[in-house]
């Protein structure tokens, strides 16, 4: 019983922060107008962004930016760090693009913001669909979208 209490509690936290996500993300991409240009000019660009603006609204929906911190996920595995990686997700991209890096070394770099970033921005260059990673805030900032336009 205190298992199921506790995975309704990380639900609804879980919930309340995409939501709250959602509700700025709203606020902050509005529809342009025909005569609008794209950028809002805050340095934001609409969902339909490029990937690095994508990639720091998917920071801010996981972690809020936030480094050097983990989270157990809904599967019971734990989420690291920034992009929120698990163990086996990190080590298998990771260790693509840290070549000299060992198992331990992998482990390490896990905590790091940047390093999270270059792995996700790797794994999404090499295979858009890889934004399924992030089901959840994918979906919310766009990188379905963005994903769906690299296959055209």
């Amino acid at each position: 019983m205190k298992n199921i209490i506790n995975w309704s509690i990380i639900t609804i936290l879980a919930l309340a922060v995409a939501g709250t996500f959602y509700a700025e993300k709203s606020a902050r991409f509005k529809a342009p107008d025909s005569d609008t240009p794209t950028s809002t000019g805050s340095g934001l660009e609409p969902k339909n962004g490029t990937l690095d603006i994508l990639l720091d609204d998917l920071a801010y929906c996981e972690s809020t930016g936030r480094d050097n911190f983990r989270i157990v996920d809904s599967n019971g595995w734990y989420s690291y760090s920034t992009y929120q990686f698990q163990m086996p997700t990190w080590k298998a991209y990771a260790a693509e693009v840290f070549l000299e890096a060992d198992d331990a070394d992998l482990e390490n770099l896990i905590w790091g913001g940047e390093d999270q970033r270059k792995v996700a921005k790797y794994m999404l260059e090499s295979n858009p669909e890889n934004w399924r990673h992030w089901r959840t805030c994918g979906k919310l900032v766009g990188l379905n979208t963005w994903a769906n336009e690299q296959n055209i």
